[in-house]
């Protein structure tokens, strides 16, 4: 496992199993000025994009590029733990002037990824250090490698699955083929089991992943010409903040502890 503090406390690598789980397009790593195409983005305090790219707070407007501005900020590395049989990287983004130029609470994101032989878990804790009530909806954006496209086999129950390139929702389908078209992007949204496994992506193994509350939405995205899918837990949807849906609310002083793991199999 290889973590990038600077570059929004991303996992850049992950080896489960002697098996290679995420791709990179390493130019964009080196590069500050361009997202992360790669890897594991930390979404926060939104998760997809606002209309407009703009939202309101207490009658004032303020703007946040998509998925908000954790991944691109450069977090703090708190601890180090390597045992015989797991090793725990922990690292923690709080609030600052930049962020409170885009979003007015104070807060403190700590972030422990615990890696065995065959998953990763990753353990959240968010708290609100602000003096009124915080809003957000978290998310990852896991690149997985992908050589091959087609039928891309992915086992969930969900309400109903809402393709964003149409905006068109349907029932939901359990076989998402990514190289029917030049770019797929959707999601199932209120999952009914925490958890998602899938697989025939032509590699030699299968992944699950598995979450606890509030994460509750798996999005799918994928680009025909390029060898990797993203399956991505969300807490929230795309435009939550101005739709007032799928919103996590912290009182003052209150933490969420919540978490996330990719198992190979």
């Amino acid at each position: 496992m290889e973590v990038v503090p600077e570059r929004g406390g991303i996992i850049s690598k992950l080896l489960l199993g002697g098996e290679d789980i995420f791709y990179l397009d390493l130019s964009t790593l080196e590069d500050s000025s361009k997202n992360v195409r790669g890897g594991n983005p930390i979404l926060f305090p939104i998760c997809g994009p606002l209309s407009g790219g703009v939202y309101e707070q207490d009658g004032k407007t303020f703007s946040m590029k998509q998925h908000g501005f954790a991944r691109n900020l450069a977090w703090e590395t708190t601890g180090i733990d390597l045992g015989e049989e797991s090793a725990t990287i922990s690292v923690r983004l709080e609030s600052s002037p930049v962020t409170l130029e885009q979003y007015p609470f104070e807060f403190a994101l700590d972030f422990s990824y615990i890696l065995t032989n065959s998953s990763l878990e990753i353990l959240q804790r968010y708290e609100n250090r602000s003096n009124s009530s915080m809003p957000f909806y978290a998310g990852f954006h896991p690149y997985f490698n992908a050589p091959k496209k087609d039928a891309v086999s992915i086992s969930l129950k969900a309400s109903s699955y809402h393709d964003f390139l149409t905006d068109q929702k349907r029932s939901p389908e359990s076989v998402i083929d990514f190289s029917a078209t030049a770019e797929t992007n959707g999601a199932f949204y209120n999952v009914a089991e925490p958890r998602v496994v899938f697989s025939n992506f032509g590699l030699s193994h299968s992944l699950e992943i598995n979450f606890t509350a509030p994460f509750k939405h798996i999005v799918v995205w994928g680009l025909k010409d390029k060898p990797f899918i993203c399956v991505e837990p969300w807490m929230g949807i795309n435009n939550g903040f101005n739709l007032g849906e799928s919103i996590v609310y912290l009182e003052p002083g209150q933490e969420l502890e919540t978490s996330v793991t990719f198992q190979i199999f």
